[in-house]
């Protein structure tokens, strides 16, 4: 194709969704700004593009102007895993204790996913006794999750309930969980035929203002299921001082 007209009136026929490098939820945000045909994106402003959705998406509009940007078999580098794990302060032996800690877990591990611009398809939860506590039951067991590409808290948490519930042992003392995800995906692959979930309406917009507000002030924003007391959390009686770093540390000296 060689007639620039001729190419125009195709890409006015061709949904972004079709442009190497913008799969499904990349081209849900576009159409959001009134971009919904390759030919619309053919004309946006590459300016606003590189602003609302980074250089990888600026490169493919360069490309789609005749400006090579990707060497061959060229993709940008996706962290592969994310791992978010603690020991407790106190054992857990109930289970919606170990609830709020994996919610809590899986939260930080989903604030990070986001940060990195990354989508995961698969998630493990783990949960282990003490090795060291005499006279206990020892125990440890993991579960994984397949996905839909997600990068939204809240999937993310349903799915660590399910997998926490169906390894969860009763009457055990446990020191330490974790949460890993993997299957990272950049968010640009369309989904597939066998993906059941489609992504939550607004999920994009409320994630953000969550990482907003929680990014000004920790903690600000969070799910009921991280619990509020969190008697999960590391015990921090014997923490250095921190004169340096918090405010209200500060060493004070009297005369």
């Amino acid at each position: 194709l060689t007639d620039q007209a001729r190419i125009r009136k195709l890409l006015g026929l061709i949904s972004t969704r079709e442009i190497w490098g913008i799969g499904q939820k990349i081209s849900e945000r576009l159409s959001a700004f009134g971009i919904i045909t390759a030919g619309d994106f053919y004309n946006s402003d590459v300016r606003f593009l590189r602003k609302s959705f980074g250089v990888e998406i600026e490169r493919t509009w360069r490309e789609l102007h005749g400006e090579p940007c990707f060497r061959l078999h060229e993709s940008p580098p996706v962290r592969q895993q994310i791992i978010v794990s603690r020991s407790f302060g106190q054992r857990l032996n109930e289970i919606g204790k170990l609830h709020e800690a994996v919610s809590f877990f899986t939260a930080r591990a989903a604030e990070q996913l986001r940060k990195d611009g990354s989508w995961t398809r698969q998630i493990t939860v783990f949960i282990q006794s003490s090795n060291y506590a005499q006279g206990e039951n020892r125990y440890s067991n993991c579960g994984i999750e397949p996905l839909t590409a997600t990068q939204d808290t809240r999937d993310l948490v349903d799915a660590a309930m399910t997998i926490l519930n169906r390894i969860y042992k009763p009457g055990i003392a446990y020191a330490k969980a974790g949460v890993m995800l993997s299957a990272m995906t950049d968010g640009t692959e369309q989904l597939s035929l066998f993906d059941e979930r489609p992504a939550r309406p607004g999920s994009q917009a409320l994630m953000k203002v969550m990482d907003r507000f929680n990014k000004e002030k920790r903690g600000a924003l969070f799910l009921l299921g991280e619990g509020i007391q969190q008697d999960f959390r590391m015990k921090q009686a014997m923490l250095s001082p921190r004169y340096t770093t918090r405010w209200d540390e500060l060493l004070v000296v009297k005369a």
